[in-house]
């Protein structure tokens, strides 16, 4: 009826419009909404791939951190009585002494002090040694794996020139946290 006073060309032309609009439609409204959701979803997983490297490195980091802890915890948790470990801190520092070629003249345990979360050990030392020997021993006792620190150093030289004795008052403190 309608298309039968219309030519075959004008046939032709109806049918590409209609496949045109049909196709507009498809690609608006179905396949271009996908490629979009597509899109934000590739976006998505790749934001949460860096995510989970980014924890899986923080829980590594944690685990190496947590090795690190559990070795040096017994350093810093007294489970032993006062006595023991001002007696701990005592040999570390003659061994320190030892190790260091520092003679020790005086190694006495000065006081505990007991704040609220952790007992601080203190130590008084005296040292008859060189300033090679001096500088060894306050590195090795810094650097220690019972993390001493030295509180207080008093110097008094003994004789002159470059290898000259010095006579040195040391005290040195252990930090234990209360369980």
């Amino acid at each position: 009826m309608m298309f039968s006073s219309i030519s075959k060309r004008e046939k032709n032309i109806i049918i590409a419009i209609i496949i045109l609009a049909v196709f507009g439609v498809f690609w608006n409204f179905i396949l271009e909404p996908c490629l979009k959701k597509w899109q934000d979803l590739d976006a998505q997983i790749a934001a949460k791939k860096v995510k989970l490297q980014k924890c899986v490195k923080s829980i590594s980091d944690f685990q190496t951190k947590n090795a690190e802890y559990g070795k040096y915890a017994s350093f810093v948790k007294g489970s032993k009585s006062d006595e023991q470990q001002l007696a701990v801190v005592l040999s570390e520092i003659d061994q320190l002494a030892k190790d260091s070629g520092v003679t020790l003249i005086i190694l006495k345990p000065n006081s505990v002090k007991d704040v609220k979360i952790y007992k601080k050990f203190l130590a008084e030392a005296e040292l008859d040694t060189t300033i090679k020997g001096l500088i060894k021993f306050l590195y090795q006792t810094e650097n220690s794996n019972q993390m001493l620190k030295i509180e207080n150093m008093d110097i008094n030289a003994t004789g002159q020139g470059q290898d000259s004795d010095i006579k040195v008052r040391v005290l040195i403190s252990k930090i234990l946290f209360k369980d």
